[in-house]
């Protein structure tokens, strides 16, 4: 039987409604299982919403990923 992974991918241009944080608690009750996060871009950009989204995801219980 096949499975079928439903995750999001965000960096810092995506926010939660009225432009406020992300609940990532609330996108897990929905069934999705993971988020894939944007950490950098080329050697100097750094997405300061990394650290803390990740450790979100997490602790909503989903999978995270980072590129």
């Amino acid at each position: 039987m096949a499975m079928t992974l439903k995750a999001l991918d965000l960096s810092h241009h995506n926010v939660g409604p009225g432009g406020g944080d992300i609940d990532f608690a609330a996108i897990a009750s929905f069934g999705i299982r993971g988020c894939i996060l944007k950490a950098t871009q080329g050697v100097r950009m750094v997405d300061q919403t990394y650290a803390d989204r990740m450790a979100a995801v997490l602790a909503a219980g989903m999978l995270g990923g980072a590129y």
